[in-house]
């Protein structure tokens, strides 16, 4: 990761141990607010490559129906929806 990003020490462990925090009983959450073009994408882009294709979700601009349609599961007992967020990274794109 050194090659790509070659500063952001600070950023980079914070956002591999927020990562890291999703497999244990005490998930963590992130915010990394700054203006544009900062590097908080890229920062973010490189550190969950690291992860598991399926457990890192690339929200960006999407509604919320988006989540049901595109990752949930169907319970025709109770008729909801339900979405297994177990282990999951979510790496919203959004600048605004």
């Amino acid at each position: 990761m050194d090659k790509t990003l070659k500063c952001d020490l600070t950023n980079k462990e914070l956002v591999l141990d927020v990562g890291v925090s999703a497999y244990s009983s005490n998930p963590q959450n992130l915010f990394m607010k700054g203006p544009p073009s900062t590097g908080k994408t890229a920062v973010t882009v490189a550190v969950t490559s690291y992860f598991p294709e399926e457990d890192v979700w690339s929200l960006g601009n999407m509604t919320p129906k988006a989540l049901i349609h595109g990752k949930s599961t169907y319970n025709e007992q109770d008729g909801k929806y339900y979405i297994d967020l177990e282990n999951k990274l979510f790496n919203s794109t959004n600048d605004n």
